[in-house]
């Protein structure tokens, strides 16, 4: 468990470099809630638990190097990341 939450993270890492990342859950979306800063800026990835549960088992196929263009592409420097795909918000 936590294996698609923590390939989210390292893609992050990699992305924006030394990043502190602030974790909670949002029970009722069932979603991990990531937000971090980068050069003053404020981001926010939502990761559903679904994604987080499959990710493992190779039942995703997201390329999570686009997660750090699509969320410095984002207006509001939020975005979701499920089974299917990374969408801004």
């Amino acid at each position: 468990m936590a294996q698609g939450l923590d390939a989210v993270k390292a893609a992050l890492r990699r992305d924006f470099g030394k990043i502190e990342i602030h974790q909670d859950f949002d029970i009722r979306a069932r979603e991990f809630i990531l937000s971090f800063e980068a050069n003053l800026l404020a981001y926010q990835v939502r990761v559903s638990a679904d994604f987080d549960d499959d990710y493992a088992s190779g039942q995703v196929n997201i390329v999570l190097s686009r997660l750090g263009p699509v969320l410095r592409a984002s207006q509001s420097g939020k975005v979701r990341v499920f089974g299917t795909g990374i969408i801004s918000r």
